[in-house]
C-alpha cells in the first residue's frame, strides 16, 4: 500500500469514493461531519504522515463544506496545519459553484456521481505530485 493519507469528508458518498481510492492503494482517513474533519486535521502528525489531499463534500452535517474549508484555510494561516489541497465534491456543476469553491480555497472540483477517471485525475494531480515535489517514491 502506498504511504499516502487522504482525508475524505463525505458521509453519503463515502463508500463509493473510499472503495475507489483504496483500490488505487492509497490510505484513507474519514470524517463524517465537519468538526470531526477539523479535529482530524489538527491532530494529524503532518511531519510523519501528512495528509496529501482532502476530498470535501459540500453537503455535510453540522458544518457545511464551505465553512469547513474556511476553517481549515484559517488554520493554515495560523500555521496550525499544513496547506493541504482541498477538492470539492458536489452534485452542482455551474460556473458560479466552481467560482465559489475557488474563492473558499478549494483547488479543484468533482461532481457527483464521481467518475473513476475524474477521481484518478485528481489523485494524479495532487497526491502523485506531492511525491514528486518531496522526493518520495511511490
Amino acid at each position: 500500500m502506498i504511504s499516502s493519507e487522504l482525508l475524505m469528508i463525505n458521509p453519503l458518498n463515502l463508500a463509493v469514493a473510499e472503495l475507489f481510492v483504496l483500490r488505487q492503494q492509497y490510505q484513507v482517513k474519514t470524517a463524517l461531519h465537519g468538526q470531526a474533519a477539523v479535529d482530524l486535521m489538527l491532530n494529524n502528525n503532518f511531519k510523519t504522515e501528512p495528509i496529501k489531499l482532502v476530498l470535501m463534500d459540500l453537503q455535510m452535517p453540522l458544518m457545511e463544506g464551505y465553512a469547513i474549508t474556511k476553517t481549515l484555510r484559517d488554520l493554515v494561516k495560523q500555521n496550525k496545519i499544513s496547506d493541504t489541497p482541498i477538492v470539492a465534491l458536489t452534485a452542482n456543476d455551474s460556473i458560479d459553484d466552481r467560482k465559489t469553491c475557488s474563492e473558499f480555497g478549494m483547488r479543484d472540483y468533482l461532481t457527483k456521481p464521481i467518475k473513476d477517471s475524474e477521481l484518478t485525475r485528481v489523485l494524479n494531480r495532487y497526491v502523485k505530485k506531492w511525491f514528486v515535489e518531496y522526493g518520495k517514491c511511490l
